[in-house]
């Protein structure tokens, strides 16, 4: 009979831990919940060689490129000092 008593009294203490993990679980998953409802939807391409960026994203790349080449263009064509004139001055 007490080995009876033992081994409940064991599993009871055992599943008093499992409740207790999984209280201190409750409000993890509350946040992967928040964080899968905040993610933007997906597809799914049937063909990998395709890939999709988002039109913000393309245009962002593409000024930031847009930009430097228009810096740089405008650096080599900027105007220069005369070095006669400002020796004889």
């Amino acid at each position: 009979m007490q080995n009876q008593i033992n081994g409940l009294t064991a599993e009871n203490a055992q599943l008093k831990t499992q409740g207790a993990f999984a209280a201190m679980l409750g409000p993890i998953q509350a946040q992967l919940n928040a964080i899968k409802a905040s993610q933007p939807q997906t597809i799914t391409l049937p063909y990998s060689q395709y890939s999709v960026v988002p039109t913000w994203a393309a245009n962002v790349g593409s000024d930031f490129v847009a930009s430097y080449w228009a810096n740089r263009l405008s650096a080599a064509v900027a105007p220069t000092t005369n070095a006669a004139a400002t020796t004889n001055a």
